[in-house]
């Protein structure tokens, strides 16, 4: 014998085994139902009948109480949704607002760098122009005492008495 036959044989016992056990069982049932008799089958029914609407209760309840706690999640998310709508609309009126200020000092910050940039040429056109007084005056007072030299050689030469006139105008005249 092959060891595939003894396999099948084996197996072919076992089921014989498991089928005479079911008989068995069937067997027992069908005497303990006849034993019971209609009524008593009718009562173990009943409460068969019983044990499973009580099961379908609570699981009704269940699925009730499941059902709420789903309608109250659902509502919850409904609020964060708005809630999230809420936040971002003012999150971008402050971003532009925020925009608009900084736009302003740039402007603010352009126009007094144009004030300050004509307020320096400005000063340099106004130092150029001391620059040229003060050369102008410089070479008016060299003049001038060049005028005087000449002025007091000719009243050297001169009869008139002038020598007052030129000690007082050199005191009080500071080239």
């Amino acid at each position: 014998m092959s060891r595939l036959e003894s396999v099948i044989t084996e197996q072919q016992i076992e089921a014989k085994y498991a089928i005479s056990q079911w008989e068995e069982r069937c067997s027992s049932l069908e005497e303990e139902i006849e034993k019971r008799g209609a009524e008593g089958e009718i009562d173990y029914l009943k409460t068969q009948l019983s044990t499973i609407q009580e099961d379908i209760s609570a699981k009704q309840a269940m699925l009730d109480e499941l059902t709420a706690n789903l309608q109250i999640e659902k509502d919850n998310v409904e609020v964060l949704l708005k809630d999230k709508s809420t936040a971002e609309t003012v999150y971008k009126e402050h971003i532009d607002a925020l925009e608009a200020a900084i736009q302003e000092h740039v402007t603010a910050n352009e126009e007094l760098q144009d004030e300050l940039d004509a307020k320096e040429d400005t000063v340099a056109q106004a130092e150029e122009q001391i620059e040229l007084l003060t050369q102008e005056l410089v070479d008016s007072s060299t003049q001038s005492e060049e005028v005087v030299v000449q002025w007091q050689g000719k009243t050297k030469n001169c009869t008139f008495p002038f020598h007052p006139i030129m000690s007082y105008l050199t005191v009080h005249a500071s080239f």
